[in-house]
């Protein structure tokens, strides 16, 4: 009995420290990056018309790009909530352009194996945290998605949630990621 309540409390105490690594080491940042190229992910399996058959083979993300003063200027003049904060976060490093890239294999009709790519462009403002602001191309195995049409509609709606709020399994998730390359 001695031996059971020790060995109880030793996995306690590693699953303790485990979890402490995980919140310490992973930042509301890494997280969201994650969240970005799953999110192209989730949009792309959508797309397919055999989506059992989706494998991710390779997620990343492209350089940042910032906005130009012009359409940092043009955000705080819409968004009415957030102008009280220009003067704080006009920094053009606080807005960025970056692009999820999804390499991935799926099946066709005839159930021939395909690699194909898909890329979610995302407008990023960090003025209090990261979050994404519009959703800018988006292309599905070589179809460009234009603004209006409902295709582009629909994986826009999957693309761009708001009010996210990470929670500590979110986070072990980004960490076996970045680790292990762990693709779900």
């Amino acid at each position: 009995m001695k031996w059971f309540i020790i060995s109880i409390l030793v996995v306690g105490t590693l699953v303790s420290t485990f979890l402490i690594y995980v919140h310490e080491s992973v930042s509301y940042d890494d997280v969201f990056l994650y969240d970005l190229k799953q999110r192209c992910s989730f949009a792309t399996k959508e797309r397919m018309v055999a989506p059992s058959s989706y494998k991710i083979l390779e997620l990343s993300l492209t350089s940042k790009k910032n906005w130009s003063q012009d359409r940092i200027d043009n955000y705080f003049s819409r968004n009415r909530i957030y102008s009280s904060l220009k003067e704080k976060y006009n920094d053009p490093k606080n807005f960025y352009n970056t692009t999820a890239l999804v390499k991935f294999s799926s099946k066709n009709r005839m159930g021939v194996d395909l690699v194909g790519y898909s890329s979610c462009e995302y407008y990023i403002d960090n003025t209090r945290e990261p979050r994404v602001d519009e959703i800018g191309e988006i292309d599905i195995d070589g179809h460009n998605y234009k603004k209006d049409s409902l295709d582009y509609i629909y994986a826009e709606l999957t693309l761009n949630k708001h009010g996210i709020k990470y929670s500590l399994i979110d986070k072990i998730k980004t960490l076996m990621n970045i680790e292990f390359e762990y693709k779900r």
